[in-house]
């Protein structure tokens, strides 16, 4: 008996394979499916213009898989959660390197304000007391 399927190739050997053959009609279908979550999403949009907190029952990452999957998106060009997480994370690291620049920066002009006027400060506080305590120059 002849097998319909060729078969796989060694690097595929002994795994276990999940084939799913999606005909034109059930891509269609997939697709067709994405209006009802552009209304889904669009309403999220407006109702979180009134009360942004509606924003944490949506799981963007889900929407960005579950979307390319609807319109049949060659998954290569969808980044991986693992991957993402690694982007995300760098992100993350990059924005608080920068803010902690930031911070010592502001810090850094503070004190060198501060400086400059605790100097001009103890300048004009000798002026203001010069001369009570000890005798002028003629009274010498």
């Amino acid at each position: 008996m002849t097998s319909l399927v060729p078969p796989a190739p060694e690097e595929l050997q002994g795994m276990e394979l999940s084939v799913e053959f999606i005909s034109m009609l059930a891509q269609a279908q997939r697709a067709i499916g994405t209006n009802s979550v552009d209304r889904y999403v669009n309403n999220m949009g407006m109702i979180a213009q009134m009360k942004p907190d509606v924003l944490d029952k949506f799981d963007s990452d889900a929407w960005a898989d579950g979307y390319a999957d609807m319109l049949g998106v060659d998954p290569k060009l969808v980044i991986a959660g693992e991957q993402v997480a690694k982007i995300r994370q760098q992100r993350a690291q990059a924005q608080q390197q920068m803010a902690q620049q930031e911070a010592q920066n502001q810090a850094a002009e503070n004190m060198a304000k501060l400086g400059k006027n605790d100097a001009q400060n103890m300048q004009d506080m000798m002026n203001q007391f010069s001369g009570y305590n000890s005798p002028s120059p003629l009274e010498v």
